[in-house]
């Protein structure tokens, strides 16, 4: 698995060894964070919906694309 696009991009993998590519196309926020405050600490948890561009590659790339 590695990035899609970079700046400096590594030589391909060799013919026939699986491997994915990945993008992040968007993110969307969670507004209302939830926090538990304590008396000397806070828990915070928050959540963020992500769209991703997946590609496969190699000769099983569809069939894990399908899992």
């Amino acid at each position: 698995v590695r990035p899609r696009f970079q700046r400096e991009p590594p030589p391909f993998p060799e013919i026939g060894v699986d491997w994915c590519a990945f993008a992040v196309k968007s993110i969307i926020p969670d507004d209302g964070p939830y926090f538990d405050q304590k008396d000397e600490t806070m828990d915070s948890n928050r959540h963020e919906e992500l769209t991703l561009f997946l590609s496969f590659y190699g000769d099983h790339g569809q069939s894990i694309a399908n899992v």
